[in-house]
């Protein structure tokens, strides 16, 4: 651990507690709670865990839904000096039990959204975060316990939050963020983000790095959140409308279901802020939201569980038309690309990103190899390849492991989705490879058809022809009502190259 200052992010919410203690900080399912009874009810829950013997060197794994209860749960546990890890509810019991073994948390806490993803075997202290009428302290089964009086004395780079990776390629990893990473963190978003400016609406899951680039960036800058744990179109509307909600982080699908609510006519033109990611497939979805939302700032970024948002295209770039990837670092960051021998490519040239910024991740729990390998030196590097331009702006080309290699060529579906995305007959669009005798592997397109539209393959391949080179051209295309999601409402290509390969496709002819 660093002697360096000892920073971390509870200072704010304590000082929040003092100031502004009846203002509103969080309001979920079933109440609203104030900045103090937040405060009081983690103090509570981390004096609670000092009594069972948790405090410093210890993980209390979190295994709830989007609640209040669950906020305090996790800051409690920073404050009483063990790492809070937020658990991914939607994998399997198996799943979670091998994720439980990596971290072996001193205790896990769960409600009933959690109990039924766990393992019978683990030992579990059960809370009711959808009580009704009750203190939060008392919905984390703390409230007769006194407050903890502990300083907020924690070494700057002692483990704060455990954030679970996607997981897309197997178990996930578990990102280890230090008390200095949050701080840094939220404070980033309040410049660059505008967190706190205006209620905040949550639609994201717990587990997923939205929670500290939205929720817990918003309240630390002192804005209140309001927390919707499944997300529904008409009360995401009667929440703008009702509750001033204004800001939005969002993926494509949410607000395609929002636009389809009746309340959305109105609703619309009090929303001010919306941040989303992965533009770089998704140009037209930028021309939809400045059509749909004439109010709002609209900002898109690049970032990973490691780091968060560390690219910005702002609203007066996609405005001004500026649709360059990703856009360019944000304040205190570096981006470089990497070639394989490690040494820096030119602009232009394509390779391994490579992010540097002070609140990035230290590594991995329990994965020293993997921790080797991702943490370097000179930045946290990933499987994303990407280029940066002259100016740089960062283009990303796809993940590594999502490339698909045809007849020896190197395919990224980013790249051929940001094309597709486009033609006029398709709302949505995910490529992929599956295997082909031929070939090694074949490029296919899962596509979302506009209303009262019937893309084919012979139609999406002729229309790719202008831009792309023939062996990146898809063999075949499926058409479907919705796009497969992740549990962190990426697309689910793993689920597509599955049902793929149980369609039994015959082998597609000579590819021209």
């Amino acid at each position: 651990m660093s002697d360096g200052p000892r920073l971390g992010l509870l200072e704010g919410f304590r000082a929040h507690a003092r100031h502004r203690g009846q203002t509103t900080a969080l309001t979920d399912h079933r109440a609203s709670y104030s900045f103090a009874e937040l405060w009081d009810a983690s103090s509570r829950f981390a004096a609670r865990l000092r009594a069972a013997g948790i405090g410093p060197g210890g993980t209390v794994g979190v295994a709830m839904g989007g609640s209040a209860a669950h906020v305090a749960a996790l800051l409690g546990t920073m404050l009483a000096g063990a790492a809070s890890a937020p658990i991914n509810i939607a994998l399997t019991p198996s799943e979670v039990g091998r994720y439980l073994d990596i971290l072996d948390p001193r205790l896990v806490v769960a409600d009933p959204d959690g109990l039924a993803h766990l393992p019978s075997t683990t030992e579990v202290t059960e809370v009711d975060s959808a009580a009704s009428s009750v203190p939060l302290a008392a919905r984390l089964g703390a409230e007769g316990t006194e407050p903890f009086t502990g300083g907020l004395d924690r070494p700057s780079e002692a483990p704060a939050l455990l954030f679970p990776t996607g997981g897309t390629t197997g178990l996930p990893k578990a990102a280890v963020l230090s008390h200095r990473a949050t701080l840094l963190w939220a404070l980033s978003m309040a410049g660059h983000g505008r967190a706190g400016q205006g209620t905040e609406l949550y639609v994201l899951p717990f587990f997923h790095v939205g929670l500290m680039t939205g929720l817990l960036s918003t309240l630390h800058a002192g804005g209140p959140v309001i927390i919707q744990a499944r997300f529904d179109p008409d009360r995401a509307c009667d929440h703008i409308l009702r509750d001033h909600a204004s800001r939005l982080q969002v993926v494509p699908t949410h607000m395609r279901r929002m636009r389809e609510s009746p309340s959305f006519a109105q609703a619309r033109a009090w929303i001010r802020d919306v941040r989303f990611g992965g533009m770089s497939s998704a140009p037209e979805f930028v021309d939809e939201l400045l059509e749909m939302l004439p109010n709002a700032r609209i900002s898109t970024s690049y970032g990973a569980t490691e780091f968060g948002p560390v690219t910005k295209l702002a609203h007066d770039d996609l405005v001004a038309g500026r649709r360059t990837g990703v856009g360019r670092p944000v304040p205190c960051v570096n981006v470089t690309i990497q070639r394989p021998d490690g040494t820096g490519a030119d602009p232009g040239e394509a390779g391994d990103v490579v992010v540097s910024c002070p609140w990035s991740a230290s590594g991995y729990v329990g994965r020293p190899e993997e921790t080797a390998a991702t943490f370097l030196p000179r930045g946290v590097r990933l499987a994303d390849v990407g280029a940066l331009d002259d100016e740089g702006w960062l283009t990303l080309l796809g993940r590594r492991s999502d490339m698909v290699v045809t007849g020896g060529e190197n395919v990224f579906p980013a790249e051929i989705e940001s094309v597709l995305v486009t033609h006029p007959d398709i709302a949505e669009v995910v490529v992929y490879g599956v295997p082909d005798e031929t070939w090694g592997q074949r490029v296919e397109a899962a596509v979302v058809a506009r209303p009262g539209a019937a893309p084919t393959t012979g139609s999406v391949r002729e229309f790719g022809r202008a831009r792309l080179a023939p062996y990146k051209l898809p063999r075949s295309v499926r058409l479907l009502d919705r796009i497969p999601l992740t549990s962190t409402n990426k697309p689910d290509r793993r689920t597509l190259q599955a049902a793929s390969a149980d369609l039994q496709v015959p082998a597609p002819a000579p590819q021209p």
